[in-house]
């Protein structure tokens, strides 16, 4: 969105000062948390702004991804593993390549439990006051 109009208002040093504590309180800069207080005057008192950390997001989105690729992989490799059993074939290669997926699986597993201890630890949730 692009913002073409000026509003300019006058404040004592000490109310911009405690404008700019307050938004920085929640990784705001100054002008979007008067944006925020001014244009949506209806918002509870204790509604909660988080701070997200656009890279962290960007790096589960990429989770998010691989970890349906490899849903993928197991659907096929049980389809053929399934074929395998109708045709009396062996299925000694994809039992091994289940177990490599499911390996990976686990891996990812404890990665993201690691990450989301870490995001639990870092996300601090402030509300904003009136």
């Amino acid at each position: 969105m692009r913002y073409d109009t000026r509003v300019t208002i006058r404040l004592t040093k000490k109310e911009k000062d405690d404008l700019q504590r307050r938004a920085d309180e929640f990784h705001m800069l100054l002008v979007k948390f008067l944006r925020l207080k001014i244009l949506s005057p209806n918002l509870p008192k204790n509604t909660q702004v988080v701070h997200v950390d656009w890279e962290k997001y960007k790096q589960f989105g990429e989770t998010n991804f691989q970890l349906r690729k490899m849903g993928t992989n197991i659907n096929q490799l049980a389809r053929n593993a399934n074929l395998c059993i109708q045709m009396g074939e062996p299925m000694h290669l994809q039992f091994e390549k289940l177990m490599e997926i499911s390996e990976n699986i686990e891996d990812t597993k404890k990665v993201l439990t690691e990450i989301r201890n870490r995001l639990d630890e870092l996300i601090d949730i402030k509300k904003i006051s009136n």
